[in-house]
């Protein structure tokens, strides 16, 4: 999956996502281009703890599916 993500959250998302994340140059401006890769689309669930500091731009599948997570939680919150 292909993000930009703030990069105040990058050493965070290393130590979290691992060896899964990979980081593309440049890494000095105020967001960072990222990939991580999951075996499926539902690990998109685990980039919901980035809030609103990461932007996932794909694949489409990832996006919708990141949408209807947070549709359902707000309906549970509301």
């Amino acid at each position: 999956m292909h993000a930009v993500l703030q990069a105040c959250q990058l050493e965070r998302a290393r130590r979290i996502l691992g060896s899964r994340l990979t980081v593309h140059p440049p890494e000095d401006a105020d967001e960072v281009a990222i990939t991580v890769t999951y075996q499926d689309v539902e690990g998109v669930r685990q980039l919901l703890q980035f809030a609103e500091s990461i932007t996932v731009t794909g694949p489409a599948t990832a996006r919708a599916r990141l949408r209807e997570l947070a549709t359902r939680t707000l309906q549970h919150y509301s």
